[in-house]
């Protein structure tokens, strides 16, 4: 028996799990908590940036496993390093659709989010 392709967890993780729980969590806040507390209307871009920063770890995490886990051990190191390039892209791709389709502009998922996180 084999084992499940890593890609269909990176799938399931930009369209059923991680992904949308933070957004929710995001779209929560932006129309419903701004909208009924005044004092909150005051501090909602400290706040924002909070859920922001929720939506970029959790697709962090996806690119960072779909360039990992995504792409077998190769002897040849440049191209393995092209096809986990592609992974990540084709993830980062698929995550800013998912962003759209939910009408959030203000988060675009680029290349930068893996700059400094642990290899």
């Amino acid at each position: 028996m084999q084992g499940k392709d890593p890609w269909d967890n990176v799938e399931n993780s930009i369209t059923e799990k991680m992904l949308p729980a933070a957004v929710n969590l995001y779209c929560y806040f932006k129309k419903e908590v701004m909208k009924k507390n005044k004092e909150l209307m005051k501090k909602s871009k400290e706040l924002e940036m909070h859920y922001q920063e929720l939506v970029l770890l959790i697709s962090t995490g996806i690119i960072k496993y779909a360039n990992d886990s995504c792409v077998q051990e190769q002897e040849d190191k440049e191209q393995e390093s092209k096809e986990r390039a592609e992974k990540a892209r084709k993830a980062i791709e698929e995550i800013n659709t998912y962003l759209q389709k939910r009408k959030i502009k203000n988060i675009i998922i680029n290349t930068t989010v893996l700059n400094g996180f642990i290899d």
